[in-house]
């Protein structure tokens, strides 16, 4: 799942889904595929990730690239950690992602070439109750 927060939630407030709705989101995604953890990968605050873990049902184990205690952080730049995200959303067995990202379009992009379904690429995370964010053609 790919959660795009940082800018977006000024600029697209109209589309970009609140914490508790992501939650919401993943957790129906953890129950409809039978799956219980779900890899975000996001550029969301410290602050924002420990809320949506601690707002997670105990079905639910939400997975994020830690950047505060990997073993790796000091050796891997912000580029090379997004690469790592993006990879792991190509090859996951679903992916969710933002609507009018850039990031979740290269992942789309790169699953259909890997010949995974649509139904398992083409599902956007949006604000509840908008009719705006339609999943890619």
């Amino acid at each position: 799942m790919h959660m795009r927060r940082g800018d977006f939630t000024h600029v697209r407030r109209d589309t970009v889904p609140s914490l508790d709705e992501i939650v919401t989101a993943a957790s129906q995604q953890c129950t409809q595929r039978q799956l219980c953890t779900v890899f975000m990968a996001t550029d969301a605050a410290e602050e924002e990730r420990l809320y949506l873990k601690s707002s997670a049902p105990a079905s639910l184990k939400l997975a994020f690239f830690d950047r505060t205690t990997s073993t790796d952080h000091d050796r891997l730049h912000d580029a090379e950690r997004a690469i790592v995200e993006q990879l792991l959303c190509t090859w996951a067995d679903w992916f969710v992602g933002s609507h009018e990202s850039t990031f979740s379009t290269v992942i789309r992009q790169e699953r259909e070439m890997n010949h995974m379904s649509a139904a398992s690429t083409d599902n956007v995370l949006c604000k509840t109750g908008t009719s705006r964010c339609i999943a890619p053609v």
